[in-house]
């Protein structure tokens, strides 16, 4: 997988805590993003998966 974008933010729950917005150039494949979600659960970690979008290249 192609991580185009990760950007953290920090929690207002306490110091150190944060979390992050993963973006991910690649193709859509209900399996393969899937087991990368279910293995970064298992690491403890708690995900919400806000979606997939296209990306248009602007030519100038």
């Amino acid at each position: 997988m192609n991580l185009s974008k990760i950007e953290s933010r920090t929690l207002k729950t306490g110091l150190g805590n944060y979390f992050f917005f993963i973006n991910v150039a690649s193709e859509w494949h209900n399996v393969l993003s899937q087991n990368a979600i279910d293995e970064i659960i298992s690491l403890g970690s708690n995900v919400k998966f806000l979606g997939h979008y296209n990306e248009y290249v602007v030519e100038e």
